[in-house]
């Protein structure tokens, strides 16, 4: 656009004569003029153009560098993040199928833990019966010894029937509660 200002400029100089442009008063020198003027800052600002793209080019690629590595960078770490969800996922279903194995193994053991501590206390229960009756034998054996042995140094016949019936019952009784140890032994 300013080499067809300048050429207008040239061709009004060259119709008109060299005379005709030196001269200041006249309207065709004050255009021609102006014209100039407006080249000289039509060049000015093209230059300023020209600047201001060469400066926005380089931001524009620099810019494009940067933001197209961000984005491969972004890209590459959305694919990784990816890969550990599902890793994360797989890994978290196997743990939660694992706690549920384990609650109903937790479960079934609480159930024969349950069931061994009620035949334990029936057990015991029993025991403590079966010891209360062999700590009464024990008691009425003993009894019986003190009477026999008070009457050991006179005849048997002599010890009153009745004191030998008793001790006679309670052996009986004694043995009959306790065969299956007595069987053991």
């Amino acid at each position: 656009m300013a080499r067809a200002v300048w050429s207008i400029a040239i061709g009004l100089g060259v119709a008109f004569g060299a005379s005709e442009v030196n001269e200041k008063n006249r309207p065709l020198t004050k255009v021609i003029t102006l014209l100039k003027d407006m080249l000289k800052q039509l060049e000015k600002e093209a230059k300023d153009d020209e600047d201001i793209y060469d400066k926005m080019t380089c931001w524009c690629q620099t810019n494009d560098r940067e933001k197209t590595k961000a984005i491969s960078n972004a890209e590459a770490k959305i694919e990784e993040l990816t890969t550990r969800i599902e890793e994360l996922t797989a890994g978290s279903a196997r743990l939660n199928t694992e706690i549920k194995n384990l609650e109903k193994e937790v479960a079934k053991n609480q159930n024969a833990l349950d069931k061994a501590t009620s035949i334990r206390q029936k057990q015991l229960a029993e025991f403590n019966g079966e010891e209360k009756d062999l700590l009464e034998s024990i008691s009425s054996l003993k009894a019986a010894i003190t009477v026999l042995s008070k009457h050991h140094g006179g005849s048997f016949l002599q010890v009153q029937q009745t004191s030998v019936l008793s001790v006679a019952a309670s052996m009986q009784n004694a043995m009959k509660k306790h065969q299956a140890l007595l069987r053991r032994a």
